[in-house]
């Protein structure tokens, strides 16, 4: 039996310590063994097992070196394969140092941008080792290098005075973030006392209770008072992908530009260079970016001989003449290729006979293009029918579908996947193609090894593609029961109408691979359905008053019940006031030199607009709750569009998908306006800079807030500021909440937007919002400006307002 873990030390006689580093699975065993000891970290064989600690929990056990073996074993020695210096798909760590080449020049780049600013964001595509730089060359280099005391940072001339702090954001950044801080903040905590503080100090940071930068500080003077302080935020994407929380991005994202205005530390953005306009859309971090990022792009070729040649020359191995030419020919100018590069390295470096690497070998594994999709093809074979319909199941709950951008990896839970994948998931863990982890709260966690997997193994590809349409709908309901879990199961966040519709016909067509909580949430809404549709009848059949018109009331209520119509018939829409627009043209966008201006916003160009109606005001709780009792709508993620004193505030916590479903039940030419519609309906033809002309906000004005002023902290009844009102008299299109549009966003859409009409691009991930909302800054009452919004987020700054033909 193997045995694998942790090298810590040697004991008096000699032998290894050897630290069990497993979550689950079997432990070493007391007793001799006589079986190959793993070790973890070099990824070889370090000895053999000849005895374990018998402890009740204890975890250790202890091995004879390699070095013992070979001394009376010599032939030994002579046959046995050196560690692999290569890490598979495996971004490298810091302990693999010695083995990371052809990144020297970019770390050397990357330790002066970190010495010179306080912020500092790595961008470049998936794959060309964002992560490996950072880890195995940038912190290396800081721990032994010297740093000039003219540098901006506070910090003593001798070098190794670095404190690392280091995490990914996950699905909840904040409890992430309190997750890497507590060992540094109290060291001596327990685990369990490390978890109650975890939540508190999330909750904490996020409110803005505790500040960042009081922590950091804290953290430095308490172990580190005359160093430097390195905060790392890897795959920093993840904000984007796996936090759906969108409400959450903006108070984490200023946490971090507080703290990298703290004396002493510098914050390390790691990012993938297609998310960067996600990232770009929140204007505080646009700014910060200015003069921080530090583009990192493939490797050449000099660099990638280097990575190939290099590791394994250290090991003593060589390859066959002619070897490290033709896979340098096969990666170079390939994007993404890197991490394929090093999985057909690790598996070329187990077929080495007599220390050289063959031609055969490579082809054998099927040379870079094929290795990895070759080698799941083969570990995916070995396994029987019904562990293969499961490790369908499996990875496609581990990708994330893009909307116009490519798959991203999902870190899904043990909860999820259900007991009876889960074994399945330790056996994907062995055969590094998947990786376990953990959540903040203790939560077993699994992810692709590598997002290399998503996009080069051919089968993969294929699932995704059979399986797309069900796991788009499967993320979007997760967003929803999340939200329903978040608000105490609150009945208002249920599913209703088209929604729940849907939901049925997905439950019955892929039950296995709905989770166990997303199918409570379908079944707690279906049971709120058929509540509201009993109380429905029995409301009708007490007015009924007599019993021969109860029994004509009954078959009437009951064939409309049957045929969903009755809550339609009984609940139409509400009065809703219109502006009219005539056709015409305006200047659209803005001018390079305009104050605030962003890139999105250029060029700016004449439109031509045909004559429409848009809504006077923002769509109202009133109005929109009226649409969820007529069983059209979903409800909001919260009971407050229920209250009478909101009644006239603009409906919050809604999608863009609820928003469209909403203004075409409530108009037979109902819909949303597109993005030029609602630009022209706010600035008229005059071009102005705001609604009302080119003054500044105030509260009189717009719902706004920032620095100085805060409105009301909150939404507020609309056309509660008429002198805000646009030339057109349009209503809160400044402020209150931002308003959903009809177009998918794209960055350069201006400069080849149609001069006539124009509907935006065909798709994309992000829809577009307009106008500003009550939390925002004043910048954000410009009529110009643009943010994008994932179209199934919800959060209590967007609602909408409708527009419709004339």
């Amino acid at each position: 039996m193997w045995a694998s873990g942790r090298i810590l030390d040697r004991d008096a006689n000699g032998w290894l310590q050897v630290e069990d580093t497993k979550n689950t699975g079997y432990f070493v065993q007391p007793g001799f063994s006589g079986g190959p000891l793993w070790d973890e970290q070099e990824g070889a064989v370090a000895g053999m097992v000849v005895a374990a600690d018998n402890r009740s929990g204890v975890r250790v056990a202890y091995g004879l070196p390699v070095s013992a073996l070979e001394a009376v074993w010599p032939i030994l020695g002579e046959r046995a394969i050196p560690s692999n210096p290569y890490r598979g798909l495996f971004a490298f760590r810091e302990v693999d140092a010695k083995l990371f080449f052809g990144r020297e020049a970019f770390t050397e780049k990357l330790l002066e941008a970190v010495g010179r600013k306080t912020l500092v964001a790595v961008a470049g595509p998936s794959g060309c080792g964002k992560s490996s730089v950072v880890y195995a060359g940038l912190i290396p280099r800081l721990k032994s290098s010297t740093v000039s005391a003219s540098q901006p940072v506070s910090a003593p001339e001798t070098g190794g005075e670095w404190m690392i702090i280091d995490f990914r954001p996950g699905s909840r950044p904040f409890e992430a973030l309190a997750l890497s801080l507590l060992p540094r903040l109290e060291p001596s905590q327990s685990e369990t006392d490390r978890l109650i503080g975890m939540n508190k100090l999330a909750t904490a940071l996020q409110a803005g209770d505790v500040r960042l930068p009081d922590v950091l500080e804290r953290i430095m003077q308490k172990g580190h008072p005359a160093g430097r302080l390195l905060l790392i935020i890897d795959q920093f994407e993840e904000l984007y992908t796996l936090c759906t929380e969108v409400e959450i991005r903006p108070p984490f994202v200023e946490a971090l530009l507080n703290a990298a205005k703290t004396p002493g530390v510098v914050v390390l953005l790691n990012l993938r260079a297609d998310f960067l306009g996600a990232a770009l859309a929140y204007r505080p971090l646009t700014d910060a970016l200015q003069d921080a990022d530090t583009k990192m792009g493939p490797m050449n070729a000099e660099e990638l001989q280097r990575a190939i040649a290099q590791p394994a020359a250290l090991r003593g191995v060589s390859f066959e003449s002619g070897l490290v030419a033709r896979i340098l020919e096969d990666v170079i100018d390939q994007p993404g290729a890197l991490p394929l590069l090093e999985f057909t390295l690790t598996l070329l470096w187990d077929r080495q006979e007599q220390g050289k690497l063959a031609h055969a070998a490579y082809e054998a594994i099927g040379q870079v293009e094929g290795a990895l999709s070759h080698y799941a093809d083969q570990m995916y074979d070995r396994l029987n029918p019904a562990d293969q319909e499961l490790t369908r199941q499996v990875f496609t709950q581990l990708v994330a579908p893009g909307e116009g951008t490519r798959d991203t990896r999902r870190v899904a839970t043990r909860a999820e996947l259900g007991e009876g994948r889960w074994e399945l998931v330790k056996r994907l863990a062995d055969l590094r193609l998947v990786v376990t982890g953990q959540t903040p709260a203790s939560e077993e966690t699994v992810e692709v090894v590598h997002e290399a997997l998503i996009h080069d193994w051919v089968r993969l590809r294929g699932w995704m593609e059979a399986d797309r349409a069900f796991r788009h709908w499967q993320e979007g309901l997760r967003v929803s029961l999340q939200q329903w879990l978040d608000n105490d199961q609150d009945a208002g966040a249920l599913l209703r109408g088209a929604p729940l519709a849907e939901a049925e016909s997905w439950l019955a067509q892929r039950s296995g691979a709905t989770g166990s909580q997303e199918q409570a949430y379908i079944q707690a809404s279906i049971k709120q359905r058929e509540a509201e549709r009993r109380r429905e009848r029995l409301r009708w059949l007490s007015i009924a008053g007599t019993a021969g018109l109860a029994i004509i009331l009954i078959a009437v209520v009951t064939t409309l019940a049957a045929t969903g119509q009755l809550n339609r018939w009984i609940y139409r829409p509400l009065r809703m006031e219109w502006v009219s627009i005539p056709a015409g043209e305006f200047l659209m966008g803005s001018l390079d030199g305009d104050p605030g201006a962003r890139a999105d916003e250029f060029p700016q160009h004449q439109v031509a607009l045909s004559a429409y109606r848009i809504g006077k005001y923002e769509v109202t709780n009133r109005q929109y709750a009226q649409c969820v009792r007529a069983g059209v709508c979903r409800a909001p993620s919260t009971s407050r569009y229920l209250d009478p004193e909101y009644e006239d505030h603009p409906v919050v916590y809604i999608n863009w998908e609820d928003a469209n479903t909403f203004c075409q039940w409530n108009d037979s030419n109902g819909r949303l306006p597109t993005e030029a519609e609602w630009e022209m309906a706010a600035r008229g033809t005059d071009g102005r800079t705001y609604p009302w002309g080119d003054q500044p906000p105030d509260c009189s004005r717009a719902n706004y807030s920032d620095e100085n002023v805060a409105c009301t902290g909150d939404t507020r009844p609309v056309g509660s500021a008429p002198d805000g009102a646009s030339a057109f008299g349009a209503s809160d299109m400044a402020g209150n909440v931002w308003e959903w549009v009809a177009d998918w966003y794209s960055e350069s859409y201006y400069a080849s937007s149609p001069a006539t009409d124009p509907a935006g691009p065909e798709g994309g991930p992000f829809k577009v919002l307009r106008g500003g909302s009550w939390d925002k800054q004043e910048w954000n009452g410009r009529i110009a400006l643009r943010v994008m919004g994932l179209p199934v987020n919800r959060n209590n700054r967007d609602g909408f307002r409708c527009a419709r033909s004339p």
